[in-house]
């Protein structure tokens, strides 16, 4: 039996470890000339080494942790904010640290302005049912710069006043528990590539897994019941009777509609990425919020300033020059530079993720398909957890423990 892995994003990449491990012949298909999907690495021409975004983690991320085990990758994450983590108001150019559990009891752990009612306000969220965030919190507004949107941006990629409430506590509770941000938040110590991709390629072909790029599904032949044949570019392959396919694609491929599946429901949501050349290299790395501006996250490590804006549909349509002085000019006063833009580099994802909207968890569809052996993986697969790179990996671990029965 073979296992077809037509996607090398992260949950392309986590099924083809996971069904390596139990064993099974595996071969991943990967149409781009990269493999992690959104979780990447590449080289610009004057910035160097850049990652498409930051994609930070926690400690009880169990998904990640497990594949980064599997790879010999454990170390290969930096922590961050165990302390607490920095944010910076750039209105009022107020600054403090949030800190888990601790904002709970203590007014210098959390916001200025917000008290522990502020909160304790968040128990609303898990309330029975899927609805509006922020008709669930109902929360000052206040509160709602400082802590619940920041929160929901950046787990959700949706805005608060159109989040599902129910996906918003799962994020919230994870990260309230020990193991969660008051351990700090986790990204690579490197790039992206060194921490989720080189080691996992490496791990893979010691094992005998052929990786295939530029290798784009055009077509499928099939049954009623099953896949018989897969058509690349110049290249068929044939499915014996024992051979799964595991689909680790977006929800918009045109390839899913022909084994059946309508993900027309799904709404997307965009990020962008705008990376900095610092005149100078950081003395050490630091990860920032930031509320009241377009900039939301802020990452300084060596020589490059990376800003993500979430939920970003309202920036799409502004022309790069434009938005790197806008965004330029909110974060110079706390990398200490002039306002005027160094080099710098644009990345608009117009769909990143999916829109996190009450009722979007309907069409979320499981692993299973209707045909015997065809399965889905990816971060938009329900998992429980919005669109995330925990989403992603869980997904791909899991449909490798289905398929491989």
């Amino acid at each position: 039996m073979t296992v077809h892995i037509i996607g090398g994003g992260m949950a392309g990449l986590a099924a083809a470890v996971a069904c390596a491990a139990r064993g099974r012949p595996v071969v991943v298909y990967e149409a781009s000339p990269h493999l992690g999907g959104r979780c990447r690495s590449y080289r610009h021409p004057l910035l160097g080494l850049l990652d498409n975004g930051t994609h930070a983690v926690l400690a009880n991320n169990h998904a990640v942790q497990a594949y980064l085990r599997q790879i010999g990758a454990q170390d290969r994450l930096r922590t961050y904010g165990q302390d607490g983590l920095p944010f910076v108001d750039l209105r009022t150019g107020a600054r403090w640290r949030l800190q888990v559990p601790h904002a709970l009891w203590s007014t210098a752990a959390r916001p200025p302005g917000t008290t522990l009612c502020d909160v304790l306000a968040g128990l609303r969220l898990v309330l029975p049912g899927h609805a509006n965030a922020k008709a669930r919190l109902q929360p000052s507004p206040e509160t709602q710069a400082a802590i619940w949107e920041p929160l929901c941006v950046a787990a959700l990629n949706t805005p608060l006043d159109e989040a599902d409430a129910m996906l918003l506590a799962r994020v919230a509770l994870r990260m309230l528990l020990p193991s969660g941000l008051a351990r700090g938040l986790l990204l690579p110590r490197i790039s992206l590539d060194d921490t989720y991709v080189n080691a996992a390629e490496t791990w893979l072909a010691a094992r005998g897994v052929t990786v295939r790029r530029r290798a784009l599904l055009r077509d499928v032949e099939s049954t009623p019941t099953r896949l018989t044949r897969l058509l690349f570019d110049g290249t068929n392959v044939e499915l014996d009777e024992a051979d799964r396919v595991v689909l680790a694609v977006p929800p918009w491929t045109p390839i899913l509609t022909q084994i059946g599946l309508d993900a027309g429901a799904l709404r997307s949501a965009a990020i962008l990425n705008v990376h900095f050349k610092l005149g100078h290299p950081q003395s050490q790395p630091r990860f920032i919020g930031m509320i009241g501006g377009a900039s939301q996250w802020l990452l300084l490590r060596d020589s490059i300033a990376t800003v993500t804006v979430s939920a970003a549909e309202n920036w799409m349509a502004h022309p790069a020059a434009d938005l790197a002085a806008h965004i330029w000019r909110e974060i110079a006063p706390i990398v200490g530079q002039d306002r005027i833009p160094p080099a710098y580099h644009i990345v608009k994802e117009r769909r990143a993720t999916l829109r996190h909207v009450p009722g979007c968890h309907r069409h979320r569809p499981g692993p299973r398909t209707r045909l015997a052996n065809v399965f889905l993986a990816g971060d938009w697969v329900d998992s429980g957890l919005p669109c995330t790179l925990e989403s992603a990996v869980r997904s791909g671990l899991a449909v490798a423990a289905i398929c491989t029965i």
